[in-house]
């Protein structure tokens, strides 16, 4: 999803998925990542929360401008150690830990670093410094006076609502218990941060996706439905680019 220079994508098996009317189709079981791709020339502060809750360990991810980052999962201090995973909700998760009006939601809310300047020549500085070698920038009275924000960049080191409802489905193998989907730690991973200034930031925008592991009818989504997968239309069975909103051949809502 594109909003004011940021793109939001959500990837699983390395392959972007496609949202449509801010809803991604995912299998229960799959394991996904949050791609951030800044447009824009200044650098974003991005803040995102899954289910309600923040994954940066309340914390933020600088994305630079012209730039992208790839959140594979739960920050914890400085480090990923776990990817996302999304599965399927049902009765023993309900009654343990209740039901969030908020699951299966990506909520991204993002800002745009703001240059001060003295006039039209003073632009403002830039410093990144790892963690292991904190800096501090000099006092430049009486030209500005610099007043840094912690947050954090990623640099990776290895490899790597709706409402939901309790309503009893009997039928074939694809029928289940309709309850949809929320996001635990998945299988284990490596991917570092290190500490970076942000300046003041301006007005905050927010993405929001949902994630979702079934269909209308109530089954399962069986694969990933990435940006390369064709709609077949219901009507007429015809395939078609996953671009295509109507079906040419008939004029069918392709959903």
């Amino acid at each position: 999803m594109f909003l004011n220079n940021l793109v939001s994508i959500i990837k699983s098996g390395g392959k972007i998925l496609r949202e449509k009317n801010g809803v991604v189709s995912i299998p229960f079981g799959s394991e996904y990542s949050i791609l951030i791709k800044n447009l824009d020339t200044r650098r974003a502060k991005v803040d995102i929360y899954i289910d309600g809750d923040s994954v940066l360990d309340s914390k933020s991810l600088i994305v630079c401008g012209d730039s992208q980052e790839e959140l594979k999962g739960f920050l914890d201090e400085n480090e990923v150690k776990n990817r996302f995973k999304f599965i399927q909700k049902n009765k023993d998760i309900e009654e343990h830990r209740g039901e969030h009006i908020d699951d299966g939601i990506v909520r991204i809310v993002f800002s745009f670093e703001q240059q001060a300047y003295l006039g039209s020549y003073y632009k403002f500085p830039t410093y990144v410094y790892p963690l292991e070698y904190p800096y501090y920038p000099p006092y430049l009275q009486p030209v500005w006076t610099y007043k840094p924000a912690w947050t954090y960049t990623s640099t990776n080191i290895g490899s790597g609502g709706a409402t939901c409802t309790t309503t009893e489905i009997e039928s074939n193998n694809d029928a289940i218990c309709a309850y949809d989907g929320m996001t635990v730690k998945g299988s284990p991973t490596v991917q570092g941060f290190t500490s970076s200034y942000i300046g003041d930031c301006g007005e905050s925008y927010t993405i929001t996706l949902k994630l979702t592991g079934l269909k209308e009818d109530n089954t399962k989504v069986k694969k990933v439905i990435t940006t390369q997968t064709k709609l077949t239309c219901p009507t007429c069975g015809k395939s078609w680019k996953s671009n295509i909103t109507y079906c040419p051949n008939c004029g069918t809502y392709l959903k």
